[in-house]
């Protein structure tokens, strides 16, 4: 099972949160890039989001072929494009900003 650790600032107490999800089948590591895209972006994701479009998917990419046919090196393209746990750092966030704005509204 996947869990987010986090600690609040200045403090050494390290929560742990069940996310409830496993680790994606054939993803070996998360990527930086990959931090702001969810999986159904139509660009980006892994092609849950744009049934029946005729776009490329650049996070389903596989290439096969030839080596040195394309001007990008093969490895870029194994990096992960989108986020599997988007749905976890969007709650966060979200989380943040409403606290945020109860913040300003106090002063």
């Amino acid at each position: 099972k996947i869990e987010a650790k986090s600690r609040d600032a200045g403090s050494t107490t390290v929560k742990e949160t069940a996310l409830g999800e496993e680790w994606p089948f054939g993803i070996f590591s998360l990527s930086h890039v990959a931090i702001p895209f969810p999986p159904d972006d139509p660009i980006y994701g892994d092609g849950s989001g744009a049934p029946g479009d005729s776009r490329v998917t650049l996070g389903t990419l596989a290439p096969r072929g030839e080596r040195d046919v394309l001007s990008i090196a093969a490895g870029q393209l194994m990096r992960l494009r989108y986020n599997p746990f988007f749905f976890y750092i969007e709650q966060k966030l979200l989380e943040h900003a409403r606290a945020g704005i109860g913040e300003t509204t106090k002063n």
